[in-house]
């Protein structure tokens, strides 16, 4: 797929087919190869402004009005770049598979499994990743569907979106999140750091169309107790009123911190 990747590569590969055609090949070919690319990149597929495009968030009312103002803020950081990419494929019947692939950055880290359809050119594929903690607090409305940051949410939390975090969270088990790789600096801290899950399904020639849905990855316990917190929200997290004088005056203050802060991100994370 023309611009993917990029990056130093290193690999090994025992593999067999037969046949006179592209198609008899790949039906045909066993084997496996192990991989290891360094200081490179990922193409559009990876780039955290396009991750949240899935189909889920475009099509969510909760996001459509901030989508807009939310990449123009995160499109400066190079979230796609990576360390190091490596990883296992495994070839039976026409299929790749991942086996896993897992990629090492500043501000993003990714755990990539699933299987990639040889003949048919299409992907069924999982992508569990690690975002910095200032990263994710850029992604406005969606990152306060974050379990772990809804419990934190202070007043003035819309109660009916607050309400639908279940409708983009997903359950894993804490073996399940310690797969997905660290940072690769280690001043990079992860105590703050957020979880999500990608589903990527269908045609590889239009990546950004395979991006079926972003949602939040969180154990059990902190699912819990977000649906405890919104089942209880008191009467002060409810949304106010956004017309009176007072809610458009502290928008408009929250707004111009806001925007100092994304500068000040943007200044520091800006290639």
């Amino acid at each position: 797929t023309k611009d993917a990747i990029s990056g130093t590569t290193s690999f090994d590969m025992k593999a067999n087919l037969k046949g006179s055609t592209y198609e008899e090949q790949m039906k045909s070919l066993k084997g496996s190869a192990n991989f290891r690319i360094i200081n490179g990149g990922f193409g559009p597929i990876g780039k955290i402004e396009n991750l949240i495009l899935a189909e889920n968030i475009r099509n969510s009312q909760f996001f459509q009005t901030a989508l807009g103002g939310i990449i123009n803020n995160i499109a400066t950081i190079d979230s796609a770049h990576f360390s190091e990419l490596k990883g296992t494929i495994k070839f039976n019947k026409g299929k790749a598979i991942l086996s896993p692939i897992t990629s090492q950055g500043n501000v993003m880290c990714l755990h990539i499994f699933g299987d990639y359809d040889l003949l048919k050119n299409e992907a069924d594929m999982k992508v569990r990743g690690r975002m910095g903690s200032f990263l994710s607090e850029m992604l406005g409305p969606i990152a306060m569907l974050n379990p772990v940051n809804l419990v934190k949410a202070t007043p003035g939390i819309n109660i009916v979106m607050a309400k639908a975090f279940s409708l983009f969270t997903v359950a894993i088990t804490p073996e399940e999140m310690k797969a997905i790789p660290n940072f690769a600096k280690a001043s990079t801290s992860d105590l703050a750091a957020t979880k999500f899950q990608i589903v990527l399904k269908g045609d590889a020639a239009k990546p950004l169309s395979m991006i079926k849905s972003f949602k939040w990855l969180a154990t059990q316990a902190d699912i819990d107790k977000a649906q405890n917190f919104t089942d209880n929200m008191p009467e002060e997290y409810l949304l106010a009123d956004p017309t009176t004088p007072e809610a458009q005056a502290a928008a408009a203050a929250k707004a111009k911190e806001d925007a100092k802060l994304i500068n000040r991100i943007k200044r520091k994370f800006k290639k």
